[in-house]
């Protein structure tokens, strides 16, 4: 008879765990019942602290997901009885200071994991609880949307006797910290009156520190906390309307190494790097040709060497990069073991070329091909042409840029044919003496009426040194080019019926590209300016439409 009891109440237990009849799963999170002592307790001595909710729970990552303001140290401890969160204090509490448990999704049920809401617990260790505000977002410097769910924004008091430097956020902990929630709104409550310095970064290794790598934002101007009734928003500072801060990631401040160094292939070589490289110098006792990628962050590099699969480089550029890298071929995998055992034994080296272009072009586009291996030699009948409509074949050279690896066509094609395009296997050499391998593709030519054009209007004063960009619905930059202050409509001409969307920057360095903030050159990022409506380009027509770029 006592072993029935255990059993019966298992058997309870475990009924209430699941919907006999099928019901609607439990998507309702727990709710606080109470808490002991009770929020906004002062004179608070207490070294435990406990919130009851009305269904059992667990904890998710509470470390990370509950974040005390100001940070204590050593953390405090959290621990779960039955329906109770118990959180267990240092003893290192400072005296007359008002301590806010800021809770992010660190609760739930325990039967369905339904995650509670923003929750808060304060107390003070003095007889005053403090009650300003102070909120405002943070959006990412380029997309103006939310940055993502690890951004921290930190405050730092300032006083007249105060030693803040630029390096504070890198060696002191801040007076007060937030997180950003998922649309990039952030609140900092139970605040003491003063002025403080405002810092947020992409803190994913949550130490509360700057270090350098992540993305920052910041402004020099001092901020006061304000009063802001429960579930008020905030009134309007008209000094900073709807406080905002623009976070980038400055790749200058990135510290510059070498990532990946590896041959690809005999004598092709890739090195990758943390950030763009600044005038990059290779050095070595081979011979080699190299090309840096647009991005700046990858080299590819090959050896004039024939069969070249082990040697040393010394890469170095203007950030200070210098490391020298011993690079040998690694063994060959089985698969590409059986694709070399697979070839013939007395087959020539080959390479891949590339067309860059689809099935369609347009009569204005200019049409080129790429080589995987530099070419250095190319034959004066290199590419065929075949006018498919009235079978006219034309034979025309190559001539590739001083890499060897791009090649134009250059030849005016006729708008409403279709052309075959042929590169005869052997035509070109690279420069290990292999030969290509044959290519061919076809193109329609479009005449202009099969494209659209965009007018764009800009009313009133453009930014200084502005810079206009058509992209795709995605984000990617289709077309870039400056827009000077004496015109004032521009043009996108001959574009794919599709979607577009345009943007400007204000190039303030002139350096024809975006460029981010920078923390310790005290340097916001550059203005963007985003056209709020979607261009639908279809065939044979011109959209017009008018910008109001400063507002």
């Amino acid at each position: 008879m006592l072993l029935a009891v255990p059993v019966a109440f298992l058997l309870v237990s475990c009924a209430k765990q699941g919907y006999p009849g099928g019901g609607p799963r439990d998507v309702t999170p727990p709710a606080v019942v109470s808490m002991h002592p009770a929020s906004a307790t002062t004179h608070f001595s207490a070294r435990t602290f406990r919130i009851n909710f009305d269904e059992f729970i667990v904890l998710n990552d509470a470390d990370n997901n509950i974040i005390v303001s100001p940070p204590v140290r050593p953390k405090p401890q959290y621990s779960v009885k039955g329906k109770s969160l118990v959180v267990q204090l240092p003893d290192t509490l400072q005296p007359g200071v008002t301590y806010l448990f800021q809770m992010h999704g660190a609760v739930a049920d325990f039967t369905e994991g339904n995650r509670i809401g923003p929750l808060e617990y304060a107390f003070s260790t003095g007889a005053l609880i403090d009650s300003l505000s102070l909120q405002g977002r943070v959006v990412d410097a380029y997309l103006d949307k939310p940055y993502g769910k690890t951004v921290t924004v930190m405050l730092y008091r300032h006083t007249a006797d105060s030693l803040w430097s630029d390096s504070t956020v890198t060696l002191s902990p801040p007076s007060y910290v937030a997180r950003c929630n998922a649309d990039g709104t952030f609140r900092f409550n139970y605040m003491a009156d003063g002025l403080y310095r405002i810092v947020a970064i992409d803190d994913a290794d949550r130490n509360l520190r700057y270090n350098g790598n992540e993305a920052v934002a910041s402004l020099d101007t001092l901020l006061r906390p304000v009063h802001i009734p429960a579930g008020a928003a905030a009134p309007p500072d008209t000094s900073r309307p709807g406080l905002t801060l623009r976070i980038s990631c400055d790749s200058s401040q990135i510290v510059q190494r070498v990532t990946k160094s590896d041959f690809v292939a005999p004598g092709r070589i890739v090195v990758a790097t943390a950030g763009p490289m600044q005038q990059p110098r290779l050095l070595c006792d081979d011979s080699l040709v190299w090309r840096l990628t647009p991005g700046a962050d990858t080299l590819h590099i090959w050896m004039r060497r024939p069969g070249c699969n082990s040697t040393v480089l010394r890469l170095c550029d203007a950030s200070g990069l210098d490391d020298t890298l011993k690079l040998q071929l690694r063994k060959k995998t089985s698969a590409r073991r059986r694709q070399a055992d697979a070839a013939p034994a007395d087959a020539e080296p080959s390479f891949a070329l590339h067309f860059q272009f689809g099935q369609t072009a347009g009569v204005f586009d200019t049409l080129s091909l790429t080589s995987v291996n530099p070419v250095v030699h190319s034959s004066d009948t290199a590419l065929q042409l075949l006018n498919l409509a009235d079978s006219v074949r034309t034979s025309l050279p190559l001539r590739f840029d001083s890499l060897g690896l791009r090649a134009r066509i250059d030849t005016v094609l006729s708008a409403g044919c279709k052309y075959q395009l042929t590169v005869p296997a052997g035509a070109l050499v690279d420069l290990w003496g292999g030969k290509n391998a044959e290519l061919t593709a076809s193109v329609d030519i479009q005449g202009e009426e099969r494209y659209g054009n965009i007018f764009l209007t800009c009313q009133g004063p453009l930014p200084p040194n502005t810079v206009v960009q058509l992209t795709d619905e995605q984000g990617r930059v289709r077309l870039s080019q400056p827009w000077p202050d004496s015109i004032p409509r521009i043009a996108f001409k001959n574009l794919s019926p599709g979607k577009y969307r345009i943007q400007a920057f204000g190039d303030l360095d002139s350096n024809g590209r975006w460029t981010p903030g920078s923390y310790w050159l005290h340097r916001q990022p550059e203005p963007v300016y985003r056209f709020e409506k979607t261009f639908d380009v279809r065939e044979n027509w011109d959209i017009e439409e008018t910008w109001q770029m400063l507002r």
